[in-house]
């Protein structure tokens, strides 16, 4: 898929998600979007959204949003921010994982 289509498809995602009212979806959605979009070369301001709408609170979709944010970041030369990002989103993992290990049988 071209990027321009890939961003457009996105966008109606994160516009769908936002209309479910539902912050998990509107956060998962947004993340993935990041990840994908990195892949396709394209750029699409989304990621930022994903952490503010999140804040503190760890997430699957926020992890993606925060690794695909360090991602582009270090693409685009800006290595400091990536290391920060990057530390931020082990810090979300490990507090998943943590989470699913108490959960799981």
């Amino acid at each position: 898929m071209d990027g321009s289509k890939a961003v457009h498809w996105y966008r109606a995602s994160a516009k769908a998600a936002d209309a479910s009212e539902d912050l998990d979806t509107r956060v998962w959605v947004r993340g993935r979007a990041e990840i994908a979009l990195v892949h396709e070369g394209a750029a699409l301001p989304i990621a930022d959204q994903a952490i503010t709408l999140k804040s503190n609170r760890p997430s699957p979709g926020l992890l993606n949003a925060v690794f695909g944010e360090a991602r582009t970041s270090a693409l685009r030369g800006g290595h400091p921010t990536a290391r920060t990002l990057l530390a931020e989103g082990c810090r979300i993992y490990a507090i998943l994982t943590a989470f699913l290990t108490e959960v799981a049988p």
